[in-house]
């Protein structure tokens, strides 16, 4: 994790982390404390890449009514963010946990997935293509041992054929 913070009734205190370490792609707080929803606006918001609508569903999912919400019904809640920054891609993870409901007291660890995903992705890639590679080569067996098959059932047919005759 790239930053331990604590959220109590909306404001926010990072514990563990400092921007200073991150070489890029950072949407690190400017400042150690402050207000979540500021935050979220001022440097989270900007960065988002995808559509309106997307950035809507997103500005919505880490506010702090639906991170509220959404830790009720199950612990931990985690927002998956892809920046644009510099002009090149991020992927940022928000885990929210829950200390004291009653005091509106969360914990956030945020991660940059950027590593993980593209490591990800091309495992994904090379499963894909030795998939299609299998595929390719079936398809080759099959043709041959249907082509096998019919070049050796002729011959013998005959050899059955006229050892009956025989």
């Amino acid at each position: 994790y790239d930053m331990v913070a604590y959220i109590v009734s909306g404001y926010y205190g990072v514990t563990i982390g400092d921007a200073a370490n991150i070489k890029k792609g950072s949407i690190f707080p400017k400042e150690r404390n402050g207000i979540y929803t500021e935050y979220v606006e001022s440097q989270v918001m900007p960065v988002v890449d995808g559509t309106e609508e997307e950035k809507e569903l997103l500005h919505q999912a880490l506010s702090m009514e639906t991170i509220e919400e959404k830790l009720q019904e199950s612990d931990p809640y985690s927002v998956d963010v892809t920046c644009r920054i510099d002009g090149e891609l991020f992927n940022k993870r928000f885990m929210f946990y829950t200390v004291d409901r009653e005091a509106h007291f969360y914990i956030v660890l945020k991660s940059d997935m950027t590593d993980v995903l593209r490591e990800q992705r091309e495992r994904n890639e090379l499963l894909a293509n030795a998939l299609q590679e299998a595929e390719q080569a079936n398809v080759a067996k099959t043709a041959f041992l249907s082509s096998m098959s019919h070049e050796i059932r002729t011959p013998m047919n005959a050899i059955i054929g006229l050892n009956n005759i025989a």
